[in-house]
């Protein structure tokens, strides 16, 4: 797999500066660097939403560069290629629901309609039915009478919508009701009419089956199976035979598009006990009768309640029992857990004798899970898991000998997950992990060696780095994961003193949250490979890092996390058997206890955070077995002393979220009972239930933004400020001090900070700056959107931050504080691609981050150029033991002897110096390798190797004839060398601010290779070819 490596490195000769010089480019040395490339695993193209169009295969797919878009292949790895990105800016558009419409196929990217004739310039947006700034979510496409058919909203309003590809055709059938749940759902076409699940509250119905004829006259209700504004309660709409089937609870509904013939077939009330309830689904023709699953059974039918028996009873923990029922002729097979072998892949003939395990593939009571069932050349296929290969894909021909794995694609026990399976020209095409390439696209014609990677659409490194980052004993610790799991790191912000502290085992995920230092220690969350994730402690080295104690026994997560010190102890939240408790402990195991009981959380998107106000601290909770949904609690750290503050929201749940001190309260977003619908209030509580009040009525579902230490509220000049309702607030506490600042159009904020006497805060669309006035609230730069701001933190006398630029993607700035002194700080990763610098951290006078410069989200460190120390070039290029070199670069010392200079990690002796240039003799016993310089604040290195040569020349020194064309090129660049006793080139490829964008090493055939440049951006480019110890430089033109 060819490798490329597009991190800036910190030096670049003095030959490149002069190209890069004469073709204007002006940074000349780069200020940022990847710390180390610490995972150096593949990356995953994940390609999945299969479709076919002219002949070719088209999904959607991940190479770094173009994000998650359009790929296209003709069956072979040279034919598969990027076709479109069709995304907004930098973003990935998360294209799907593609759906055929004759020559057509229409698609969902962006959260609008596209469409698609299979060339790129055919490729466009349909239409924005939604005129505003939200989007109209086009969901259930189906085609029509050669159009198209989906659900949309048009502002407020959701309906029935048809298009024949163009804007002008693209039309409301009829509006539906308000709001994106009223759209028509569950859509199916029966006939040359389409039928789904719709909503009408100002027609006074509820949920009903509807039809449509593709007109409005002609869109209405079948039948008002729940008379008025009731709803029914219609699951799983299938067409089966020529018929619908759906289920309301336990009754199975058939229909053929009229009112009298839509009428329930089977009760299961009627001849089954337990019912629970639950949606019936895969309603599955088998001969004569039917197959259907629900409330932990399997049914078979001839379409009557006395014609119904149970044919299996399974044990399941998931509202839907059985994943699906796939028919080979007179057998079906399906999977079920039976609870002697858990869940295995079973058969029937629709007889209870005839009704079986087909084959225990994970023996015992060790689950196979079998999943994803098709049909492949008349014999079933599917993915199932053992413990000899893990998951990979399986077939059967419906005979326990004849059910076999196809390829251990991810040899051994670990799993190659195959998953999103689509036939076409007689192959299956799928996604699957091995551990080379990560997870790519793949192909099988059914046997193990026609089973093979098609394509490794995504050739860099994942990364190791998520911007963890703290500091603890006078050292900068990250947490990163080097492909077997989460560990700590330590940094100075060179790579040779980057090193693992502790190693937790092989565990992907191991650690996983911000450690806490408590009393000189560190307390986190991790997993290794014997317990779930639980609390962990570390003294920084890897023989006093420990599980501290097994909150929740077992394998099960004890989910530690939200640490905060009160009262000289350390508390956080923690599970135990299923119920999430306040934990506390002093630093001993007998010393760690537990109050409260409370209902679990999945902790996603919920504000779990504690906030200390006086002598206790106050929460958010959930307490249903009394009855309450999630509310503001209060705690000494006692049982006793935890109890709730007041019930928010009597008719629903009040779910208090930004818990903040404000002049000695607590201010917070909560819903009330008089909140709009998905509307949240701000309060302010004294900590007693008389002092707990609405203060603003917000009438706004609130912003998510906050600021670095994790609330929505800042303090500037004795106020609290806030963003609600697509204004700037300020608070006091008090009523009569809450008040609007100015309006301030956005769906979010992303970020806040307080720095010189103002707040700046990142919206959707730009970066504001505010002095707490109306008249001093404004862009922070004029004429220049930056998206999504945030990270914000001050170093070097400025505010640097994280924000997008559609010339730069998510990149790195600062700010003076005034509009001229905004600047991009470095485009780490040049172009359109974002680096995406997250978890800013100064440390040792330089900024540190993850980033992604082409090698995944790795540490990368910055400074700016006046206090770097850089090595720009070396002359000569080659020598012997003796020789003075010429060493020029930035920022030396001035005293030779404070400079270390070392040759492959040995020492010279520096003859001169000055604060740019440096003489050294070439010490006995240096080998080819880099140049380092150490001054007494940092280390540079050189990016080429210095050549030892005995006889002071190269070997082969003589003149050559280099060719490059065709130049300007589109795919290919050949290369041609004459006079030249060589066959292997090494070549680098660099943009115009330095950057190496394509490094690859060819044998040269007859003299000639050609190289592959198709995935550069179009711009011009200098080569550095390396031809035996020479180095040849050439510029192209890349179109």
């Amino acid at each position: 797999m060819r490798k490329i490596n597009c991190a800036k490195r910190i030096s670049i000769d003095l030959n490149l500066i002069f190209l890069l010089l004469l073709c204007g480019a002006l940074p000349v040395f780069s200020q940022v660097k990847m710390v180390k490339d610490i995972n150096k695993t593949s990356g995953n193209g994940n390609p999945n939403s299969f479709f076919t169009l002219d002949n070719r295969l088209f999904f959607v797919a991940d190479d770094h560069l173009q994000k998650r878009e359009l790929w296209a292949t003709d069956g072979t790895t040279a034919g598969t290629q990027f076709f479109k990105d069709v995304g907004f800016l930098n973003t990935s558009s998360r294209a799907h629901a593609f759906t055929k419409v004759g020559d057509k196929v229409f698609f969902v990217a962006d959260n609008e309609l596209f469409v698609t004739d299979g060339t790129s310039e055919g490729t466009t947006l349909v239409k924005k039915v939604n005129s505003s700034v939200f989007s109209s979510n086009p969901k259930y496409l189906i085609e029509m009478g050669g159009k198209l058919y989906f659900g949309a909203t048009d502002n407020q309003n959701g309906g029935l919508w048809v298009s024949d590809g163009t804007e002008e055709g693209t039309k409301l059938v009829k509006q539906m009701g308000i709001g994106i749940n009223k759209l028509p759902n569950q859509i199916v076409k029966l006939g040359d009419k389409i039928y789904f699940v719709g909503f009408d509250p100002s027609n006074g119905l509820g949920v009903e089956l509807w039809e449509s004829d593709g007109t409005e006259a002609g869109t209405k209700v079948v039948k008002d199976i729940s008379p008025g504004s009731s709803w029914t309660a219609i699951y799983d709409l299938e067409v089966v035979n020529g018929k619908m089937y759906f289920s309301s609870r336990d009754e199975v509904w058939e229909s053929d598009g009229t009112e009298a013939g839509t009428r329930m077939i089977i009760d299961l009330n009627d001849i089954s006990v337990g019912l629970n309830g639950n949606s019936l689904s895969n309603f599955t023709i088998l001969g004569s009768k039917m197959l259907f699953s629900g409330s932990e059974k399997l049914w078979v039918s001839d379409l009557t309640t006395a014609g119904t028996i149970k044919l299996k009873e399974y044990k399941s923990f998931l509202p839907r029992k059985i994943d699906t029922i796939v028919v080979l002729g007179d057998k079906a097979f399906f999977s079920i857990n039976d609870v002697i072998s858990g869940k295995e892949l079973w058969i029937t003939d629709g007889t209870i004798a005839g009704t079986k395990m087909l084959k225990d593939i994970n023996p015992g009571d060790l689950a196979s899970n079998p999943s994803q069932l098709f049909i492949f050349n008349n014999k079933l296929y599917f993915t199932a898991t053992n413990t000899s290969n893990g998951t990979e894909l399986w077939q059967s021909d419906g005979t326990e000998a004849g059910t076999v794995i196809v390829k251990d694609i991810y040899s051994g026990s670990a799993s190659s997950s195959p998953a999103e399976f689509y036939i076409w020209n007689n192959k299956i095409y799928f996604q699957a992990r091995d551990a080379q390439y990560g997870v790519e696209l793949w192909e099988s014609d059914g046997t193990e060696s026609g089973t093979r990677l098609l394509k490794d659409v995504y050739e860099k490194t994942i990364g190791s780095y998520s911007g963890t980052s703290f500091i603890y004993n006078n050292q900068l610790l990250f947490v990163a994961n080097d492909g077997t799991g989460g560990d700590l790191w330590t940094t100075d912000g060179n790579e040779i003193n980057t090193t693992k502290v502790t190693d937790l085992g092989s565990k992907q995920e191991s650690w996983t949250d911000v450690p806490f230092e408590f009393n000189g220690k560190l307390y986190f969350a991790a997993s290794d490979t014997i317990h779930g994730k639980e609390l962990w402690v570390s003294d920084g080295t890897n023989a006093g890092t420990k599980l501290f104690k097994d909150l929740n026994p077992g394998n099960e997560n004890g989910s530690p996390r939200d640490f905060f010190v009160f009262k000289g102890r350390l508390y956080f939240w923690g599970m135990e058997s299923g119920v999430l408790k306040i934990w506390s402990t002093d630093g001993t195991d007998a010393g760690t206890t537990s109050i409260g009981a409370f209902e679990r959380l999945t902790f996603s998107g919920i504000d779990t955070k504690f906030t200390v106000l006086g002598d206790k601290f106050y929460f958010a909770a959930s307490d249903r077995n009394n009855g309450l949904g999630r509310e503001l609690w209060v705690s000494d750290g006692t049982e006793a002393g935890t109890q709730l503050v007041k019930d928010l929201s009597r008719s629903s749940v009040g779910n208090p979220t930004n818990i903040t001190v404000v002049n000695n309260k607590l201010c917070f977003y909560a819903y009330s009972d008089n909140s709009p619908l998905n509307s949240q209030d701000l309060w302010v509580s004294d900590g007693t239930e008389a002092g707990t009040q609405v203060l603003v009525l917000l009438n706004k579902f609130v912003s998510s933004g906050r600021t670095s230490d994790g609330k929505a509220f800042i303090e500037l000049n004795g106020k609290w400020l806030f963003w609600a309702n697509n204004y700037l607030w300020e608070t006091d506490g008090t009523s009569n001090g809450t008040k609007q600042i100015k309006k301030v159009d956005g769906s979010t904020v992303t970020g806040m900070y307080s720095w010189q006497g103002k707040v700046y805060f990142g919206m959707y669309n730009n970066v504001w700056v505010t002095d707490g006035t109306e008249a001093g609230t404004k862009p922070l730069v004029d004429g220049v959107y930056l998206r999504w701001a945030g990270e914000f933190i001050e170093y070097d006398s400025k505010l640097y931050f994280s924000a997008e630029r559609i010339e730069q993607g998510q990149e790195l700035w600062y700010t003076d504080g005034t509009s001229a002194g905004t600047q991009l700080a470095v485009d780490i990763f040049p172009g359109f691609a974002p680096s995406s610098p997250r978890g800013l951290r100064v440390w040792d006078n330089k900024l540190f981050f993850a980033a992604n410069s082409g090698n995944g989200s790795e540490l990368h460190v910055y400074q700016p150029l006046a206090q770097l120390t850089g090595v720009l070039s070396f002359s000569p290029k080659y020598g012997k033991p003796g020789d003075e070199v010429t060493i020029t670069g930035i920022s030396f010392d001035a005293i030779a002897s404070n400079n270390v200079v070392r040759f492959n990690q040995i020492n010279a002796t520096v003859v001169t110096a000055t604060n740019n240039e440096l003489k050294v003799i070439v010490p006995e016993f240096a080998s080819t390798g880099k140049i380092t310089v150490q001054t007494s604040q940092r280390i540079a290195t050189s990016a080429d190797d210095f050549l030892i040569s005995l006889t002071s020349l190269p070997q082969e020194l003589q003149e050559a004839t280099l060719t490059v064309y065709p130049n300007p090129t589109t795919h290919t660049l050949r290369l041609k060398l004459e006079g030249k006793a060589t066959n292997q080139i090494s070549l680098t490829a660099y943009n115009l601010l330095g950057a190496p964008v394509l490094q690859t090493t060819q044998t040269l055939q007859n003299g000639e290779v050609s190289i592959d440049v198709s995935n550069l951006p179009a711009g011009k480019y200098i080569l550095k070819i390396q031809v035996g110890n020479e180095v040849i430089s050439r510029s192209i033109l890349k179109k």
